[in-house]
């Protein structure tokens, strides 16, 4: 069940996860960057470049767990 678990992750991260981050990039790249509402703009996609890049560290620490990370996990929490 966990490889299973495992080989999906991967695959959603490579199909969704790691578009947006190039694409995130890209849109930051814009070349008028001194208005106040292209400032704006980078600093949004900034914020939604290190929310996308922590999902993709979570992600990738689960597909490089073991079995008995995600237990380790939750148990954990419920401390």
């Amino acid at each position: 069940m966990w490889y299973l678990f495992k080989q999906i992750t991967k695959e959603r991260r490579k199909r969704e996860i790691e578009p947006v981050i190039s694409f995130l990039e890209e849109l930051k790249n814009i070349e008028d960057k001194d208005s106040e509402g292209a400032k704006e703009f980078i600093k949004l996609m900034e914020d939604f470049s290190s929310v996308t890049g922590k999902i993709n560290n979570i992600m990738d620490l689960a597909i490089k767990s073991d079995d008995h990370w995600l237990v380790g996990k939750i148990t954990n929490l419920l401390k």
